[in-house]
């Protein structure tokens, strides 16, 4: 998929580059108002969140996967804080699914049951609207993402598309997948 004159292709990795996307529209050598477009690879979870969070900063984005579809596999169970956090600024509520399991604290115990260490998630309630952690099999996360996405008119997901070759020379980046 080579670069689309007009456009400003971004692979982003790992999930904080998407801070440095500003919402606007670039001057980019000579050209005015040229919208970003970025091009994400793989729609596991971090995948799909970075696909939803430029889009959110409206950024058109390009999901490149692999699979036939959308991920829908996944072995993970938990949700931190700050993940909590950012899931919800793109309209993803997890905590208030029947299946999840608020956790306030999690506990250290030796052998014998005696607890050695404890962190209060409470602690953190200044710092985020989510001071605890959610046990939640990742799954449903792909299944909400999967339909988040699919209302996203800045998100086209390209399913069944191998990237074979990134270049990343300035001022874009050019993605070379295996139909071209």
């Amino acid at each position: 998929m080579p670069s689309t004159s007009g456009f400003i292709d971004l692979l982003i990795q790992p999930l904080t580059a998407i801070q440095s996307v500003p919402q606007a529209t670039y001057n980019v050598e000579g050209r005015s108002e040229v919208t970003p477009h970025a091009v994400v690879v793989g729609s596991g979870p971090v995948g799909a969140l970075s696909a939803l969070l430029l889009a959110a900063r409206g950024v058109a984005v390009t999901l490149v996967e692999q699979g036939s579809g959308l991920t829908t596999r996944s072995h993970a169970s938990t949700f931190h804080p700050s993940t909590l956090d950012l899931l919800t600024s793109v309209g993803i509520d997890l905590q208030n699914d029947p299946r999840a399991i608020r956790v306030t604290a999690v506990q250290w115990r030796d052998r014998s049951g005696q607890v050695l260490a404890e962190v209060d998630y409470r602690l953190i309630e200044p710092l985020t609207a989510h001071p605890f952690r959610i046990h939640l099999d990742q799954q449903f996360l792909l299944d909400r993402s999967a339909a988040v996405i699919a209302a996203e008119p800045l998100i086209t997901v390209d399913s069944g598309t191998t990237v074979e070759d990134l270049d990343p020379q300035q001022p874009s980046v050019t993605v070379s997948t295996a139909g071209g």
